[in-house]
C-alpha cells in the first residue's frame, strides 16, 4: 500500500492553492470550522478516486464532482481545478498522479509504470481507509442489516452479502412461481370433476371412464401408467375416428352449458373481487402518495438511521427537536408499511381476477369451435372470437394496472354492473350463448359412438391440461424446496464463517476500547452476532451484561467504539499492508483524558501507520502533538478561509528569516502581513497556554491588541504570583531570576508599543504612509524580542502553566525556566 509523500492542490473545493509536504509521516491539519480542512481530505479522495464520497449518498442530489468540485470562482473551468498526489511504494520508488475535475476518471502518473498503476488501483480500491464524522457512527448506532453491509464492504466482503440478496431474491421468486403453478392446478380441476361427472379427478377415475367409452370404440384399454405425462403417455382420444357423421350433441350441449355457467359464476366471483378492490383502493386513499411513499420507504430507513440532532439529512431542514424530526419520519414509515399491506391485499385480488378472466376465456374459446361447427354463416363465431380476445386484453391490462382497469369499467358502467362490463357480457354475448345453446338442443340425438368420440376429445384436452399444471406444481415446489434450502443452508454457512471471522474481530476491537478507556472499562468485552445479512452489535456496560451501543454508553463513548471498530477491521483486513488512515474530524465527543489515550492506541498498536488527521478543536491538536503522534513540522494549521484566499495558514519555520528576506528585496507590503500573522498565531497559543482570559468571543476571532493585552497582563500576574511564592519559601534564586523576568518584560513591552503601530499601518492599504524597510526592520526587531521573552533559547518551546485548575508551575519544556506559583 502506498505512504503519501506530497499533495498540491489547486483551484479544488475550497482552496485557491496549497501544497503539504509529508514525507509519508502522519500529519495534523488544525484549524477552526470552515477553514478548508474537508478539502484536503476530498483532495486525496479525489486524487485516488477520482470521486468525491462527500458529494455522493443521501442529501446530495443535483450535486456532482465536475459541477462542484472546482473552486466556487472557477465552477465553469473544471480543467483549473486539478490535485497532484506525490506517493511512495513499497519498495521505495515514488510516483506522481495529477486527475483534473474536467478528466475525472482518468489521471497523469509519473513514472507511467504498470507498478505505479497498480499501487494506485490498489489505494482507490480502499476507500474506507478516509473515515469521516458522518460515517463513523454507522459501525456503532446504525441498525444491523445497514451495520452488516458497512462492515462487509469496508472488509470487502460485500459480495457476500450480494449473493444471499440474490438468492433470497430467486426463493422468493420460485416460491411464487409455485404458487403461481398451484392456482393453476386448482383451477384446472372443476372443469375435468364436471365432465367426469363427481368431484374427485385422480388417475383412476380418469382412467375408468376413458376406457368405458374406449371399449365402445373398441380402442385398448389404458392404464394408470398411460395417464403420466413421460414416456408412456398415450392420449384418452387417441386412435378416435374424427370422422364419425354429425355432431357431437352431448358435448355441443355441455359446452353451451359450460359456458353460460362460466359466464354467471365469474359475472359474480368479479364483482366481489370489484368490491374488495374498491375497498383496498378506498383504504390505501391517495394512490399516487401511496406509491409515493412505498417509493421513499428505504430513503426514510436510511434518514431515521442517519438522524442526529433535529437537522433533517434528506431535505437539509432544520426542526424545532431531534424528538420531532424522529416522529415525523416515523409518521411517514408507517404510512408506507400501511400502503405496502394494501398494496399486497391489491395484488392478490387482481391475481385472483385474473385467473377469473382465463377460465372463461378458455370457455369462450370452446364456444368459438362449437359456434363455428353449428352456426356457421352466422356472426356468433366471429362474436366469441372477439370476446377471447377482449377477455385476453383486459386480463393484460388487469395485470399491468389492476385499479386503473376497474375503476374505468366502474365509470363505463354509469351505475350497471362494473363486473360484467369486465368480462365483457353484452346483448351480443348473450344472444350468442343463447343462440351456441339453442342450436345445441336441437341437434338430434347421437349414437353412443359419437358422444363416446366427443367425450374423450374433451376428456384429453381438460386432463392434458391439468396434467400439465401438475407437472409445472412438481417442479416449481422442487426447485421452491431447493432455493429454500440452498438458502438457509448459505446463510447458515455465511454466518459460521462469518461469527469465525467475527470473533477474532471482536478481540482487536475490545482490545483498542480497553486501552482508549483504561482504568475504566478494563473489562469491556464486545460481541458481534451475524444473521442473514444483519449485524448485530452488543457491548459490555461494567461488568453488569451486553446491551446494544446506545443504551447505556455516552456519545462520547460510542465515537470511541466506532474508532475501536474501524480501527480492528483495517487492522484485521489489511494488517501489515495498512500503511495509510485519514480521520477527518473524528474525535468530537470524546473527553481530553480518552483523547490521549487514543494517541497512546495510535502510537503503540499502528505506529508504521501514516495517519492524516483533521480537527478543529485546539486542545486535541495541542495532545496530538505533545503526544508526538504528529511531528511539529508536519502541523498545518489553517487560520481563517474566504471565497478569495482559501484556507490562510499559519506560518511556519524561520518566520524572521522569511520577513528579512521581504525586507532585504524592499517588500516591507509582505513583511508586515507575515510579521502580524506570526504574532496573532504566538498570541493564540501563549493565551491557550498561559490560559489568559480573554473576553468571550462566539467567534473566536480576537484581534492582536486584545490578545496581546491578555497574554502581558497574565504573564504578569504569573510573575508576581512567583516572586510571593519565592518570599515564602526563602527561593533566592527564583526571586531574582523573577524580577529579572519582570524588569525584562516592562522594557521590551515598552520598545515594542513604540514601534507596533508600523504593522497595521503597513498591513492594510494606506497610501499617505511610506515606511522604508530599514524603519519596519526596528518594528521587526521589537516582535523579535518580545517573542523571545516566552520561548526558551534552550529548546524553543513556549512557556506554559502547569497544574490545574490553579497554575502551580510556570515553565518550558526542557524546564530550564521553571518557576513555583504555590506559595503555600
Amino acid at each position: 500500500m502506498i505512504r503519501l509523500v506530497g499533495l498540491e492542490i489547486t483551484e479544488f473545493r475550497g482552496i485557491r492553492h496549497l501544497t503539504i509536504p509529508m514525507g509519508g509521516d502522519s500529519i495534523l491539519v488544525h484549524g477552526p470550522n470552515g477553514s478548508g480542512k474537508s478539502g484536503v481530505v476530498d483532495a486525496i479522495d479525489f486524487a485516488l478516486t477520482g470521486s468525491i464520497a462527500r458529494l455522493t449518498g443521501a442529501a446530495t442530489a443535483g450535486i456532482t464532482v465536475k459541477e462542484h468540485a472546482p473552486h466556487v470562482l472557477q465552477r465553469n473551468n473544471p480543467d483549473a481545478a486539478r490535485v497532484t498526489l506525490t506517493f511512495s511504494i513499497p519498495n521505495g520508488g515514488e510516483g506522481t498522479l495529477t486527475r483534473t475535475v474536467r478528466r475525472a476518471g482518468e489521471y497523469t502518473l509519473t513514472p507511467d509504470t504498470a507498478e505505479m498503476h497498480t499501487a494506485v488501483a490498489d489505494a482507490a480500491a480502499h476507500r474506507e481507509l478516509i473515515l469521516t464524522r458522518r460515517e463513523i457512527l454507522k459501525f456503532i448506532l446504525a441498525k444491523p442489516g445497514d451495520r452488516s453491509q458497512t462492515v462487509q464492504a469496508l472488509l470487502k466482503l460485500d459480495s457476500l452479502e450480494t449473493l444471499r440478496q440474490n438468492l433470497g431474491t430467486s426463493k422468493r421468486s420460485l416460491t411464487k412461481e409455485k404458487n403461481n403453478a398451484d392456482a393453476r392446478v386448482k383451477a384446472a380441476l372443476p372443469d375435468l370433476a364436471s365432465l367426469l361427472g363427481g368431484t374427485t379427478t385422480t388417475r383412476g377415475d380418469v382412467t375408468r371412464a376413458a376406457n368405458n367409452r374406449r371399449r365402445l370404440l373398441n380402442l385398448p384399454e389404458l392404464t394408470e401408467a398411460n395417464l403420466t405425462i413421460g414416456p408412456q403417455w398415450v392420449a384418452l382420444d387417441d386412435g378416435v375416428n374424427r370422422d364419425t357423421s354429425g355432431p357431437d350433441r352431448a358435448g355441443a350441449v355441455r359446452t353451451a352449458q359450460e359456458l353460460a355457467g362460466a359466464a354467471a359464476s365469474a359475472t359474480t366471483r368479479v364483482g366481489e373481487l370489484v368490491s374488495e378492490l374498491g375497498a383496498a383502493v378506498r383504504e390505501l386513499g391517495d394512490v399516487d402518495a401511496a406509491q409515493t411513499a412505498l417509493a421513499r420507504r428505504s430513503l426514510l430507513v436510511a434518514a431515521l438511521a442517519q438522524v442526529d440532532g433535529s437537522h433533517c439529512p434528506v431535505c437539509d431542514r432544520d426542526w424545532d427537536t431531534e424528538a420531532a424530526l424522529r416522529d415525523h419520519i416515523t409518521t411517514k414509515l408507517a404510512a408506507s408499511e400501511h400502503a405496502g399491506s394494501v398494496q399486497t391485499t391489491i395484488g392478490d385480488v387482481t391475481g385472483q381476477l385474473g385467473l377469473q378472466l382465463e377460465a372463461l376465456q378458455r370457455k369462450v374459446l370452446a364456444a368459438a369451435d362449437t359456434a363455428k361447427m353449428l352456426l356457421a354463416g352466422t356472426e356468433h363465431p366471429d362474436t366469441l372470437i372477439a370476446w377471447a380476445a377482449e377477455l385476453a386484453s383486459t386480463r393484460s391490462r388487469i395485470t399491468d394496472d389492476a385499479t386503473a382497469t376497474v375503476a374505468e369499467a366502474i365509470t363505463r358502467a354509469g351505475g350497471d354492473d362494473a363486473a360484467a362490463l369486465l368480462i365483457g357480457t353484452t346483448a351480443s354475448t348473450t344472444a350468442t350463448t343463447d343462440a351456441v345453446a339453442a342450436s345445441a338442443d336441437a341437434l338430434p340425438d347421437q349414437s353412443d359412438i359419437q358422444a363416446a368420440s366427443g367425450w374423450l376429445a374433451r376428456a384429453q384436452e381438460r386432463w392434458s391440461r391439468l396434467e400439465q399444471a401438475r407437472a409445472a406444481l412438481q417442479d416449481a415446489t422442487e426447485s421452491s424446496r431447493v432455493a429454500d434450502l440452498l438458502y438457509v443452508k448459505y446463510c447458515a454457512a455465511m454466518d459460521a464463517a462469518l461469527d469465525q471471522l467475527y470473533r477474532s474481530i471482536e478481540a482487536q476491537f475490545s482490545a483498542h476500547y480497553q486501552q482508549i478507556n483504561a482504568g475504566d472499562e478494563d473489562a469491556f468485552r464486545a460481541q458481534l452476532a451475524p444473521t442473514a445479512g444483519k449485524l448485530d452489535l452488543a457491548v459490555g456496560f461494567y461488568d453488569h451484561g451486553l446491551f446494544p451501543p446506545g443504551a447505556y454508553h455516552s456519545e462520547g463513548h460510542q465515537d470511541g467504539m466506532g474508532l475501536a471498530l474501524y480501527l480492528a477491521l483495517l487492522d484485521h483486513m489489511l494488517g501489515n499492508d495498512l500503511s495509510f488512515v485519514v480521520l477527518d474530524d473524528v474525535i468530537t465527543s470524546i473527553d481530553i483524558a480518552h483523547r490521549r489515550k487514543i494517541c497512546d492506541l495510535l502510537l503503540s498498536r499502528f505506529p508504521h501507520v501514516q495517519f492524516v488527521i483533521t480537527t478543529h478543536e485546539t486542545t486535541w491538536a495541542k495532545t496530538i502533538e505533545q503526544l508526538k503522534v504528529v511531528k511539529r513540522d508536519n502541523i498545518v494549521e489553517f487560520q481563517s478561509w474566504s471565497v478569495q484566499t482559501g484556507p490562510v495558514r499559519s506560518l511556519k519555520g524561520d518566520v524572521f528569516a522569511q520577513i528579512e528576506s521581504h525586507l532585504a528585496k524592499g517588500e516591507v507590503n509582505l513583511a508586515a502581513p507575515a510579521l502580524r500573522q506570526l504574532l496573532e498565531n504566538r498570541m493564540h497559543t501563549l493565551a491557550n497556554d498561559l490560559r489568559a482570559p480573554v473576553q468571550f468571543r462566539a467567534d473566536g476571532r480576537h484581534e492582536l491588541g486584545e490578545m496581546l493585552a491578555a497574554v502581558g497582563s497574565r504573564y504578569s500576574k504569573l510573575l508576581q504570583k512567583a516572586k510571593k511564592a519565592a518570599q515564602r519559601w526563602g527561593d533566592a534564586d527564583q526571586l531574582t531570576r523573577t524580577e529579572e523576568l519582570e524588569e525584562t518584560w516592562k522594557q521590551v513591552r515598552r520598545g515594542y508599543d513604540i514601534e507596533q503601530w508600523a504593522i497595521n499601518a503597513m498591513t492594510h492599504y494606506n497610501p499617505s504612509i511610506d515606511v522604508t524597510a530599514k524603519e519596519f526592520a526596528e518594528t521587526v526587531a521589537a516582535a523579535r524580542k518580545l517573542l523571545a521573552i516566552f520561548e526558551c533559547n534552550r529548546c524553543g518551546q513556549l512557556v506554559q502553566t502547569e497544574g490545574y485548575p490553579d497554575a502551580k508551575m510556570l515553565r518550558c519544556r526542557c524546564a530550564k525556566l521553571n518557576l513555583n506559583l504555590v506559595e503555600k
